[in-house]
């Protein structure tokens, strides 16, 4: 979440790979920001996972 260009960095992996593979990423959350979320809505992520467990 600290890069501000990984909603662009999973857009290009998203338009790169060939379906049913799938764009996924595992976070804490703990930096994730209302911009950084709509990037990422945005970007074709497909599955975002946050883990209470870390923090």
């Amino acid at each position: 979440m600290l890069d501000p260009e990984l909603p662009r960095r999973i857009a290009a992996i998203a338009a790169r790979i060939q379906k049913p593979q799938y764009v996924k990423i595992v976070s804490n959350g703990s930096l994730l920001t209302e911009r950084m979320a709509r990037g990422l809505l945005d970007s074709g992520l497909d599955k975002l996972k946050l883990s209470v467990q870390s923090l």
